[in-house]
């Protein structure tokens, strides 16, 4: 049985363009989907690593660096990414489909292994864990039938884009199977996934903290970090960050909180000290 990854990837992202050839760490050589590349050739459950792109010319810069990790690369429909899929699946004899994103640079190898290994036990049509664990940690796995299926009978724009939602939609077609993350891992509040500005700048603390050349960060390391450093939260709050604030001293409460997080308490103590002027 053959069992492939296929990552789809462009670079015409609306928020955050060509985000995936982002350096990470900042200034290295190294890109976030290098790192994505990394993950999955430390993966000891998969047998093709497939990135799957557009025909936009843009996106000939993701076929150079498919090429430069040693991995293969399909090109197909921008909007269509079930049709990528299911024909970039055909292209390469896949039976199994591994469905992962570029924009998961910190994705754990053991979590890929774990569902790929409880799809194989069980006889699943498509199996999914988005739910459960942080974002940037989400794996689908499901066979080329139910990937056939679902491009043949699939309609809506929203089942074209998602690729897999008519199957998870439609548990009377497909048996279908949710993984829960172990309790350990469950934390809502954790973002490590690469859509924009901020989720950058998290990832380049995160990896400044955590990074070591020939290793695999772990989930584990990541959640020891976070809750050593909560104000790490922060970077990427976008509802706490994007408030709108109606005075200058509704902002300067905000930053000091932050500052407090950090455990900046000198700043934090300035600041408190100048309250009763702004």
């Amino acid at each position: 049985m053959k069992i492939g990854v296929i990552v789809q990837t462009r670079l015409t992202s609306t928020r955050l363009p060509e985000k995936v050839l982002l350096p990470l760490p900042a200034n290295s050589k190294t890109t976030a989907l290098d790192q994505v590349i990394k993950r999955l050739k430390a993966c000891n459950n998969i047998d093709e690593i497939i990135i799957a792109t557009t025909i936009n010319k843009c996106d000939e810069k993701v076929v150079e660096a498919a090429e430069l990790n040693g991995v293969k690369w399909f090109r197909g429909d921008e909007h269509d990414v079930l049709s990528r899929f299911y024909y970039a699946a055909i292209e390469n004899q896949l039976e199994v489909v591994v469905r992962v994103t570029s924009d998961c640079p910190l994705i754990d190898p053991a979590i890929i292994d774990d569902t790929i290994a409880i799809f194989n036990e069980g006889d699943w049509d498509y199996i999914f864990n988005f739910n459960s664990y942080p974002h940037g940690f989400a794996v689908e796995v499901f066979t080329f039938k139910a990937l056939e299926k679902t491009f043949n009978e699939a309609t809506k724009k929203i089942d074209r884009e998602a690729v897999a939602l008519y199957m998870e939609e439609h548990p009377d077609k497909f048996k279908v199977k949710e993984i829960f993350a172990p309790e350990k891992y469950q934390n809502h509040r954790l973002r490590v996934t690469l859509d924009t500005k901020d989720d950058y700048i998290l990832l380049c603390q995160v990896y400044d903290y955590l990074y070591r050349e020939d290793q695999i960060i772990k989930i584990e390391e990541i959640l020891s970090l976070f809750e050593k450093k909560p104000w790490l939260y922060e970077i990427n709050s976008s509802v706490r960050q994007k408030s709108a604030f109606n005075s200058l001293k509704e902002e300067v409460v905000e930053a000091i909180k932050i500052l407090e997080l950090q455990d900046l308490d000198r700043a934090a103590e300035y600041f408190k000290s100048k309250l009763s002027e702004v």
